[in-house]
């Protein structure tokens, strides 16, 4: 059975100090005095309110991908799951995307694409860990197969809150707005086989076994925000 993590005073103290380092450094939001119980992570958001989105299929299903940096206040930090939770619906088919290894690029059910250098799927696993200090800034996917309420209709701009939890059973969770994105047309849906599609149009492998071609949606500005 996992076990709560409880920190000794000396660990307490080398937090408050790299808590106070990452607020001088602009990372993380300054506060007053450090909580007692010092989360071992802290989430803050990329870009402006048009960058994470909720994109929908005309009939059913719908992939979202939110924009966060990330940052480790303790050493062999483990990200053991993550969940998206809309505020105002229920689907429990909504769920994180396994990350399908060897491929470059995922490709949402709306057919837009984005390199693997820039999805954090992947640090969500059993077998890695984040050392203290350690900044991840990209994006998360999730997918569901159920229908989007009639309600959201495109354009609008939804709340939802994103929590990753650690090892420990800790959560840290962070409040996002998506913006819904229908697509009326018909699309083709992905190949089955996991978070990252196909290299399309034979384009060579760049380094690292990225494509080189670049991705169908443009990037955000690595602007945090809490």
């Amino acid at each position: 059975m996992r076990r709560k993590l409880t920190l000794s005073k000396t660990e307490q103290q080398e937090y408050k100090v790299n808590a106070k380092r990452l607020m001088t450094a602009g990372v993380i939001p300054c506060e007053d005095e450090p909580s007692s119980e010092p989360q071992m992570l802290t989430l803050g958001r990329i870009g402006g309110p048009a960058d994470s989105v909720l994109n929908a299929l005309p009939v059913r299903g719908y992939d979202v991908v939110v924009w966060v940096c990330l940052v480790a206040l303790k050493s062999t930090i483990n990200l053991f799951d993550c969940h998206l939770i809309p505020q105002k619906w229920v689907d429990e088919g909504l769920h994180l995307v396994e990350v399908a290894e060897g491929l470059p690029y995922y490709k949402g059910l709306a057919g837009d694409e984005y390199p693997e250098s820039e999805v954090l799927n992947s640090w969500i696993s059993s077998d890695r860990y984040l050392d203290r200090g350690v900044v991840l800034r990209g994006a998360v996917f999730f997918q569901s197969f159920e229908p989007l309420p009639a309600w959201l209709v495109d354009g609008i701009s939804i709340e939802a809150d994103l929590c990753f939890e650690d090892q420990f059973e800790n959560v840290s969770s962070l409040k996002v707005d998506l913006r819904v994105v229908r697509d009326e047309r018909s699309v083709e849906r992905p190949r089955r086989g996991g978070l990252f599609g196909p290299n399309r149009r034979g384009a060579s492998p760049g380094r690292d076994g990225i494509s080189a071609k670049q991705s169908t949606v443009s990037q955000p500005s690595h602007r945090v925000t809490q």
